[in-house]
């Protein structure tokens, strides 16, 4: 193993961060496009390296994910950044057109730079230096504060029918905490990787949960207990909600209603408003039921 500290940036659409470095290891979780990364240690034959996020995950990725940048070529990356997809998916095009060829294909909440715009396609460049284009209703602006409920769930919606992928944070496959921090995150509100941390951090805002319905873009968490949450969900208003369960889909706490499943509303343990305009509702005796 090498040890070198140095910043660089996802250049492939999702890197995958796993416990070591192997393809057959567990999947921790996934980086976008354009994401920060810091390297600290090399494998021997420079085809891993381990890398932390901003986020606090660590883990092992391909040499191939990265793009090696000095730490002002980083920051500057991150400040030129205007746009991000925000639809399930943006093909990035070599010209304006559906005729030229494909670049790549890249996932919502990835963040870009745009260089100028022609029409309907806006061209950017990725931090391998490759440039494309991408139409532009594909793309939104990264919001300087915390969004409403609704844009919440629109997002949401994007994941719906994406299969349960132990680690994913994308359309393309993610588990309950990976879809919870990508829709939240496109919306202006960060929080931490795991079920677990995001209730630890979302303390502040605790719900009564046994008391009243809940509004949308509450979270909803499950488990056995305040350290064993072990599922999160986004509600949609009322008893009703959004969440990664086999894959991404629509539930319910209310029995009889479409999506309500026994095993796990007997789990339900917490409910917290991430969403600004909420802080008269919190009760933060009475979180757990």
């Amino acid at each position: 193993m090498k040890t070198r500290k140095q910043s660089a940036l996802v250049s492939v659409p999702v890197a995958d961060l796993r416990m070591r470095p192997s393809h057959t290891s567990e999947l921790l979780t996934q980086a976008v496009l354009g994401g920060a990364l810091e390297v600290s240690v090399r494998s021997a034959d420079d085809k891993w390296f381990k890398v932390s996020l901003p986020d606090s995950c660590t883990g092992w990725v391909r040499s191939w994910s990265v793009a090696p940048a000095p730490a002002v070529a980083s920051r500057a990356w991150q400040a030129g950044l205007k746009v991000q997809v925000t639809a399930r998916s943006a093909a990035v095009m070599e010209r304006p057109g559906t005729s030229g060829r494909l670049v790549c294909e890249l996932p919502l909440s990835t963040r870009l730079p745009v260089l100028r715009v022609r029409g309907e396609w806006a061209m950017t460049v990725l931090p391998d230096e490759r440039s494309g284009w991408i139409r532009r209703n594909l793309l939104g602006e990264i919001p300087a504060r915390p969004c409403g409920p609704g844009l919440i769930l629109d997002r949401a919606r994007e994941f719906m029918g994406a299969p349960y992928v132990w680690g994913g944070v994308t359309p393309w496959g993610c588990d309950c905490s990976g879809l919870v921090q990508t829709v939240f995150a496109s919306c202006g509100v960060a929080l931490p990787r795991d079920a677990r941390d995001q209730l630890k951090a979302l303390q502040p805002v605790l719900l009564d949960c046994r008391a009243r319905p809940f509004r949308s873009g509450d979270l909803l968490f499950f488990g056995t207990g305040r350290k064993g949450i072990s599922h999160v969900a986004i509600s949609t208003g009322g008893r009703g909600f959004i969440h990664a369960y086999g894959y991404v889909r629509e539930g319910n706490l209310e029995r009889g209603r479409p999506g309500f499943l026994p095993g796990l509303v007997r789990l339900f343990r917490a409910a917290a408003r991430p969403l600004e305009g909420g802080k008269k509702d919190v009760d933060k005796k009475r979180g757990f039921p």
